[in-house]
């Protein structure tokens, strides 16, 4: 084999690349000139503690990017500003973005950044013998709990004078800022809202393209997360539905003509692993959305949703069971110091793996067994968490070990990675010391689908169990496409 030892050609090949670090970095900074703002507003604000991926004030921007992080935009952005609305200065912008993370006060012009011990700088949110967190707000979150989401629909579509707007919405007889409150009795397992609502175009332009009409129950604190809800003649769930009212016909935009769509239907609340579907008291956001699946830019996207909470008590609700596992099983090949990888668990058990007898399911490396591996006369799932076995396999010795997780440790179907770091039971190396490795290594579940622990069990998502619940507490787990998401 032949070296190539020529000097000039290395020579050559680090000049070049030195001119080119000097290029990108000229074309990095005529980037910041000419973008929004200048190199110090870009930089404002990085000291502040608002979540740069988080978007305080729901307009799409992200705080990261967002000039203006606890002003909305409303659908109406400025030009220059990013994440600005129309008409704000750049003296605004930067104030805004200071201050976005700063305490509320009672004079909203004048936030504070943090609190007199006796809280009497800030403006009080909540009852007497609530938590300072639960009384004192940043400016994000307050704007964060009030404003509404600007729709997903903005600035796409061709571009339009028309717009698209509900001017009337009633849900079981109640407008918008009422609330409708339900007791179920424990008999029903869902909710019937009759939802009647009222469609005009307020723009400048007639608009000639179809355009639907959509009602979704989405989370009470979070509007975009939303299950599309079927639409019924009438209260019975064996009658005809439609997943949406499509409109064919034009909305012309004169005001004498009086153009406009009227609605009535019913919905079923609670139903089908939606936001209001659970036990005990359940509540969520019944929004309805009128636009043109995106056809349309219209001149005001921010006026195409309203909504109303809903609040279910005492719903008839059965637990789905889902499949349990007593145990999973680990394998590394990893002697010494660990050397981290990233791999699928190699099995799981409805019982306790082990390779001896009184075990459910053999050991895959088959050589772990009594006193190495728990067994149903040594562990407790209930006080020693879900079950975790390890086997390091080489061509030596093979070592054990074993530990036991928290609830709600999630092992994902996905490339969606987990190291074990929340534990119950500290991990025992049963035999040698090097199955503890596996520790630092990340994984996830088998195709079957993903696990969470519940009570000392694996409890396996899959196809079976979609779209039912898991309740720890207060909080609750459904399980969609095969994956646990928190509800």
């Amino acid at each position: 084999m032949k070296f190539n030892n020529n000097k000039k050609g290395a020579a050559k090949w680090v000049t070049t690349v030195i001119v080119a670090m000097m290029i990108a970095f000229i074309f990095l900074v005529l980037i910041l000139i000419f973008t929004d703002a200048s190199l110090t507003k870009i930089f404002v604000g990085v000291n502040e503690k608002i979540d740069d991926f988080g978007d305080c004030d729901k307009d799409r921007v992200s705080n990261m990017f967002d000039q203006c992080p606890c002003m909305s935009t409303k659908g109406q952005e400025m030009k220059d500003l990013r994440g600005c609305p129309q008409g704000t200065t750049v003296e605004k912008a930067e104030w805004d973005r200071q201050t976005c993370n700063w305490f509320v006060t009672d004079d909203e012009n004048n936030p504070v950044e943090d609190c007199e011990d006796d809280g009497s700088t800030c403006k009080n949110f909540a009852v007497t013998g609530a938590t300072d967190d639960e009384k004192h707000k940043t400016r994000c979150g307050e704007i964060k709990s009030t404003v509404v989401a600007v729709p997903d629909s903005t600035g796409q579509g061709v571009p339009t004078e028309g717009d698209l707007t509900i001017t009337k919405f009633k849900a079981n007889g109640k407008q918008v800022r009422d609330k409708i409150n339900e007791n179920l009795g424990g008999t029903e397992e869902f909710e019937w809202i009759e939802v009647e609502a009222q469609a005009k175009n307020l723009g400048e332009e007639d608009i000639t393209k179809n355009f639907k009409t959509s009602i979704f129950v989405c989370d009470a604190t979070d509007q975009d997360d939303c299950v599309k809800k079927n639409l019924y003649e009438s209260k019975s769930p064996t009658g005809n539905f439609v997943p949406n009212w499509v409109s064919t016909q034009s909305m012309r935009y004169d005001k004498t003509i009086n153009d406009r769509i009227d609605y009535s239907k019913f919905v079923k609340v609670g139903d089908n692993g939606d936001a209001c579907d659970g036990p005990d008291i359940q509540e969520c956001w019944l929004k309805i959305r009128v636009d043109s699946e995106n056809d349309l830019a219209e001149k005001d996207e921010n006026n195409n949703e309203m909504g109303i909470d809903v609040v279910l008590k005492n719903q008839k609700f059965d637990y789905f069971q889902f499949e349990a596992f007593k145990s999973v099983e680990l394998v590394i090949n990893d002697e010494g110091s660990a050397d981290p990888e990233q791999k699928p668990i190699t099995q799981m058990c409805r019982g306790y793996i082990g390779d001896a007898s009184g075990y459910d399911c053999s050991s895959l490396a088959q050589s772990c067994g009594q006193g190495q591996f728990p067994s149903s006369s040594s562990w407790n799932p209930e006080s020693n968490g879900c079950l975790i076995v390890v086997t390091e396999d080489d061509t030596t010795t093979n070592d054990c070990g074993y530990a036991g997780a928290v609830d709600e440790v999630i092992i994902d179907q996905d490339n969606n990675y987990v190291k074990f770091n929340n534990l119950k039971t500290a991990f025992v190396n049963s035999r040698g010391d090097d199955a503890d490795n596996a520790m630092a290594y990340s994984w996830k579940s088998t195709s079957a689908g993903s696990l969470i622990c519940h009570k000392g069990l694996w409890r396996l998502c899959n196809p079976a169990g979609e779209k039912e619940q898991l309740q720890f507490g207060n909080k609750f787990y459904i399980c969609k496409d095969r994956k646990w998401v928190p509800k």
